[in-house]
């Protein structure tokens, strides 16, 4: 996280997007490994062990290209606040660009799921003038990073409604 007084740059936690995202193939990758030692040991027997052996090296090969592309996908999807408007832009292969007016955002809301709580994470919400859902939803990103964001944001809005009613009266 890069910060001054006029912008602030969040990138996701590589580390929590990749145990959100692959728990489940980490899981099945030790369950496996478990196995292969039962057979190696001779307690199982059921399956060959070279069989499964090749099953271990196939999983650790797609944990492996998960784990790059996690490092990748975090390092490439940033998130500049400043002085009048959001960038959010993302995309290893192809890229998306969103540039959200301050002028325009209405809320931001935290979420923090269970998992979110374990590791430290929070996805913040931004939601703009006549829109039905959220215009962007920035996951994986450390809590702290998340709140400042969030924080930044309503104190913006905040100075943008301040002036608005001084020009009122």
């Amino acid at each position: 996280m890069e910060k001054t007084n006029d912008y602030l740059i969040v990138h996701p936690d590589s580390s929590v997007y990749f145990i959100k995202n692959y728990f489940l193939l980490v899981l099945v990758l030790f369950i496996t490994i478990i196995f292969v030692a039962l057979t190696w040991m001779g307690y199982v027997n059921f399956i060959e062990f070279s069989q499964l052996l090749m099953v271990v090296i196939v999983l650790t090969l797609l944990l492996v290209i998960c784990l790059i592309y996690s490092i990748l996908f975090c390092k490439n999807t940033i998130v500049t606040l400043e002085s009048n408007q959001i960038i959010y832009q993302t995309g290893i292969f192809s890229s998306k660009r969103q540039i959200i007016s301050l002028d325009s955002i209405i809320d931001t809301s935290l979420e923090k799921s269970i998992l979110d709580k374990l590791l430290g994470s929070a996805k913040l919400n931004v939601t703009t003038a006549g829109s039905r859902s959220f215009d962007a939803s920035i996951s994986n990103v450390g809590y702290n990073s998340a709140n400042e964001l969030h924080e930044r944001i309503h104190e913006k809005i905040r100075t943008r409604e301040k002036k608005h009613l001084n020009h009122q009266n």
